[in-house]
């Protein structure tokens, strides 16, 4: 049984992905062990025991078409997305929060985003040569408090050091602070038409009360594993 659901899941994917015209989607071996994400930009094995599916986005207003713009890789709620199709609309350089906060802080429920960006403290971790993953943190005796009253209301849910998402970034573009998009080729400075990614991790909640503490066993073996795979990334 566990062979035919590794086996449908993999022909599943690759139709879906093929009907894209763009990503190829993830294959498996026989015995539904060592799978593999793999499209046009990057390969990279998925972990035993993680699910995968297809991350679609809509294109424009209601009823416009919705793009596949990559996979979301899950261990139990916690959730990696790697979306290799998914380029800024603004014209700010890296990117603005607002455009991948739904990947990282889906619990936020906001309209604006991007005005709770200081009610997070950033913090910087290696993932290798060429990535970083900055991770949003929720302190309950933050330096700083919000500005605006539905952020301070989301900093004073916090009783403990939460973890609230993340994202990760090139190494090569961090001179002026992390971006949000990671450009095609890694470190490219000028931006055309679909050549950036976006990999970014969060945790299946409602509310900030609801988040791991930063410190949490599940969550650090979950960041590790998920360091592991974006530090693994093939790019063909």
């Amino acid at each position: 049984m566990i062979i035919e659901r590794y086996c449908y899941i993999a022909l599943a994917f690759s139709l879906l992905f093929r009907s894209g015209g763009q990503i190829a989607g993830p294959v498996t071996n026989a015995n539904g062990e060592n799978r593999t994400y793999r499209d046009e930009r990057i390969q990279v094995p998925i972990p035993a025991n993680w699910s995968s599916r297809p991350v679609y986005r809509s294109s424009g207003g209601a009823g416009s078409a919705r793009d596949l713009i990559g996979v979301e890789l899950s261990d139990g709620p916690f959730d990696l997305y790697l979306l290799t199709h998914y380029s800024q609309a603004s014209g700010v350089k890296g990117g603005r929060f607002g455009e991948i906060a739904d990947y990282v802080v889906p619990w936020l429920k906001s309209d604006e985003p991007e005005s709770c960006l200081e009610a997070f403290k950033e913090s910087l971790n290696r993932v290798s040569k060429e990535m970083l993953r900055v991770d949003l943190i929720l302190d309950p005796k933050p330096k700083v408090r919000s500005r605006d009253p539905f952020c301070l209301a989301i900093q004073n849910q916090t009783k403990h050091r939460a973890w609230a998402g993340a994202y990760f970034a090139s190494r090569r573009e961090t001179n002026v602070g992390p971006g949000f998009f990671i450009n095609i080729p890694l470190g490219a400075d000028a931006v055309t038409a679909n050549s950036q990614m976006v990999f970014a991790a969060s945790f299946r909640t409602t509310s900030a009360g609801g988040l791991p503490v930063d410190s949490d066993a599940r969550l650090r073996a979950f960041l590790a594993e998920a360091d592991r795979i974006v530090a693994g990334i093939k790019y063909p």
